[in-house]
Parts: structure tokens; sequence; C-alpha cells
């Protein structure tokens, strides 16, 4: 369901005009805040988080993931 909600966020994003890259995906529930990122490799990859809403900020949690995201990368290029 993960992957297909990001399919259907970029199918949005070009029926729109926008010629951006999504980074972020945020689906928010009831309890819980679910956070999409997609990696930057030559696969099509993504994190996937779920997150207690009443124990989370989303906004920092988004960039959390950021730099977790831009360290694995970094990493993945040099080999590691």
């Amino acid at each position: 369901h993960t992957a297909e909600a990001l399919r259907r966020k970029r199918q949005t994003m070009a029926e729109v005009g926008m010629d951006d890259e999504a980074e972020d995906l945020l689906v928010t529930s009831t309890h819980h805040y679910h956070l999409l990122r997609r990696l930057h490799s030559d696969i099509p990859a993504f994190i996937y988080v779920v997150l207690d809403r009443d124990r989370t900020n989303p906004t920092l949690a988004m960039i959390e993931l950021e730099h977790v995201v831009r360290e694995q990368t970094t990493s993945t290029q040099r080999g590691e």
C-alpha cells in the first residue's frame, strides 16, 4: 500500500504540472503519523516509519529522517 501511495503522489504531481521530485509523504491517522521518505539510490526504495502522534513532532521526524537518508546515501556511494 505504501508504494502505491507514492506512485499516486507522483502521478498527481505530474497531472498538475509539477516537475519536481517528491521526497516525503506524510499521512496522518487518529493516533499515528505515517512517514515515507524516498531513498536516493539506483533502485526505487523508501523508508517507512510509523510514529505515535502524542509523542512525536512530525516536522522534526522528517528532518531526522532526511539526515538518516543522507547518511545512507553517502555510505552507499563510498561503498561501505
